[in-house]
Order: structure tokens, then sequence, then C-alpha cells
């Protein structure tokens, strides 16, 4: 019975029924103690994925930092050439920021960083991938995109920003 899913078992001998009550706390005790290593187990894994995250990520930008883009890109790279599709690589820099930081400070400039970040997540389809690649450097990786696409892709992220500075 055991090895078909029971959990206990009583033997009918003597005042057995004085047993069951036992029988049925030590069930109860098991079952809660299942129920916390589940739990355990589903918050484990909550602050895994919270730190791998933390790992992957810029805090300031949102974006990916400069080791994941270097991991995916390998593997993207390993991709496209096994499967010869494409894959385009957009780096680009932020040019006067140095003066613009020292002029507004550097609260200023963090939000500048930040509303970059927006603006480039915006622009990208789900499968791309963008990273905050140094202090004001930025990269994206765009799988199945050829020239043209990605030059339309670095175009409205240029657009956008130029749009909003004037």
């Amino acid at each position: 019975a055991i090895r078909q899913g029971a959990a206990d078992y009583v033997v009918k001998f003597g005042d057995y029924l004085l047993t069951i009550p036992l029988v049925v706390e030590k069930n109860l005790a098991s079952a809660r103690l299942l129920a916390e290593r589940e739990e355990l187990r589903h918050e484990l894994e909550q602050k895994n994925a919270q730190v791998e995250h933390m790992a992957a990520t810029d805090p300031l930008t949102g974006l990916h930092n400069r080791r994941h883009f270097g991991s995916a890109l390998e593997q993207s790279f390993a991709e496209a050439m096994r499967y010869d599709i494409d894959l385009s690589c957009v780096m680009f820099d932020l040019d006067g920021y140095k003066q613009y930081n020292d002029t507004f400070g550097h609260q200023v400039g963090d939000q500048l960083l930040v509303l970059v970040g927006k603006g480039i997540s915006a622009n990208l389809r789900q499968m791309d991938m963008a990273a905050r690649y140094g202090g004001v450097e930025f990269v994206l990786l765009l799988p199945r995109a050829g020239d043209e696409e990605a030059a339309l892709v670095a175009d409205l992220i240029k657009g956008q920003f130029l749009a909003a500075s004037s």
C-alpha cells in the first residue's frame, strides 16, 4: 500500500482506534512540512531569478550589462553562423554627455541615461537585446536583422532623441 502512495497504515489489533489520532496528526505534520518545503523551494527559485537578473542588468538604465551582452553575442553569433542567418550589432554613444553632465549635475545626467534606456527599449523587437556597454556607450544585438533593418532601428532611436532634444 505504501509503494502505491499510502502515507501510513494502522494495524487492526487491540485498541487500534486509539492510534488513529496519532496517525492523523503525524500525516498533518508531514503535509505541513511538505508545504513549507515547497514554499521555500519557490522562494529560492524567485531569489535565484532576482540574483540572475541583477547580475545581468545595468541598475541605472535597466538594459543588460556588458558581461551579459558578451555571452548573448557569442550565442547569437554561433547561431547565425550555424544557420546562415543575419545578425546585426549596432553601437553608439552619447556625444556631449560629459559637458551635459558637468553643466546640469550627475543626477540629471543619470536621468538622461534612464531616458536613453527607455528610448532604446521602446524601439526594439522582443528578440533584440540592448546593453549599456560602457559609461555612455550602448550596443544593440539584432538577430535576424540585416544592414537595412539595423540602420532603420538606429535611425529610429537617433530620431527619437533628436526630436526630444529640440
